[in-house]
């Protein structure tokens, strides 16, 4: 231990011949606890709503999406895609077909990406956890509908209680406006409501979900998909999956993997943590301003303290260190202290939900935390960026008052 730091120790800790100077000292020790608190806190109920949104997406996108490179449509063969689900890696794979609709149930009308899938749907996603009424399963009830929790509440459909089929209108592609029977420009079809899902209100008020073949027919598509689903094994190695089925394709598609296809939502959310970062790392610049007169004060309280080490022998360099150094040991045990504090309403509001979600619409009762290692890094790097600019000022003004003091 360097004579340094042990007279910085005891600077710390002993008392101050002012209780004022004492009485500072430990409110600069203590915001700054409370801000590496609130740092850790708030950066932790950001982790946990992106985990949640990535499980509430990763719940209805699939693990890796083929789309179409251009047009709304991928013609694939049989042929193909029976060599897609002998990729190595694959697991399973499911074929979509997507048209916007409008739905009718008695005076209430609205439309609806409807998606019809096939029997591997529910293999590839795990929507089936989401049902809330009835069971997911397309291929068993072909002439019924599966509705979001959204357009179910606009169409005032109860999936357990409907005595009446929804009414579906699909454009069509070759017949022309008649003005006298405008609805003779559209495909109709009749399909009775036997579930509804809710994951999220993005997915709830935009999808509905019905057997392919009958989508197929109302849309006078038949061939191509909207997209191809797949579930990858576990372990399995993108990178080759993705070079397999593009040379498959004859690199005609576009794949995106779940992070990729919400690429804008997961950056909007890491762009809102960095500002709230940024800001409350502010705030803890603005709170170590109190180091800066504490320093300041407790430099004068030993003016004659490092009278007595000058005369000694130590040097101006020497004496500028020892209150670096009482900055750093004040700085770093604000900091453990607010970390224990941090770590503890974490693990409290992980376990008794001691803060509620106001309404009744969300997936959760609580806010989520999510406590992650670089957060608490990266909260550590910056207490200390900030505690070496805040001594700057005072250890410039000790220098100056050692020269008065050699003066003297």
């Amino acid at each position: 231990m360097s004579a340094s730091f042990f007279i910085a120790y005891r600077y710390c800790w002993s008392k101050k011949s002012n209780n004022a100077i004492q009485w500072v000292s430990w409110i600069s020790m203590i915001a700054l606890s409370f801000g590496v608190a609130a740092l850790i806190i708030v950066l932790s109920v950001f982790n946990g709503f992106e985990s949640l949104v990535k499980t509430l997406y990763h719940s209805f996108n699939p693990d890796l999406q083929l789309s179409p490179l251009k047009g709304k449509v991928v013609q694939l063969s049989e042929a193909q895609l029976n060599a897609m689900r002998r990729v190595q890696g694959i697991e399973a794979l499911s074929t979509i077909v997507e048209e916007k609709m409008l739905l009718r149930y008695h005076e209430q009308q609205y439309i609806a990406s409807v998606m019809g899938v096939d029997s591997n749907f529910t293999k590839v996603h795990e929507i089936g956890h989401y049902m809330y009424k009835g069971q997911f399963n397309t291929e068993s009830e072909p002439h019924g509908i599966i509705l979001g929790a959204g357009i179910a509440q606009a169409l005032q459909v109860d999936p357990e209680h409907a005595q009446e089929p929804i009414t579906l209108y699909c454009a069509s592609r070759s017949a022309s406006v008649n003005e006298l029977d405008p609805s003779s420009a559209f495909h109709q079809a009749y399909l009775r409501c036997y579930g509804a899902f809710a994951i999220q209100q993005e997915f709830d008020q935009h999808y509905a979900f019905l057997s392919q073949k009958v989508v197929r027919e109302l849309a006078e598509q038949t061939d191509g998909y909207s997209a191809v689903d797949f579930k990858l094994k576990k372990g399995a190695d993108e990178k080759l999956i993705r070079a397999a089925l593009n040379q498959i394709s004859q690199n005609t598609i576009q794949l995106k993997n779940r992070d990729e296809q919400n690429a804008e939502v997961f950056r909007i959310m890491k762009i809102e943590k960095l500002m709230v970062f940024l800001l409350l790392g502010f705030i803890l610049l603005i709170a170590s301003f109190n180091f800066i007169g504490s320093l300041s004060l407790m430099a004068i309280d030993k003016r004659r303290d490092s009278g007595v080490l000058l005369t000694l022998g130590a040097s101006k360099e020497d004496i500028q260190q020892i209150f670096r150094w009482v900055g750093y040991i004040q700085s770093f045990s604000a900091s453990i202290v607010g970390t224990l504090i941090g770590i503890g309403i974490c693990l409290g509001q992980s376990y008794f939900h001691w803060i509620e979600l106001q309404g009744d619409s969300f997936v959760i009762k609580a806010y989520p935390v999510e406590m992650r290692l670089w957060d608490f890094v990266f909260v550590f790097l910056l207490v200390n960026v900030i505690t070496f600019l805040a001594t700057l000022i005072p250890v410039r003004r000790i220098k100056l008052m050692e020269l008065d003091l050699k003066a003297n």
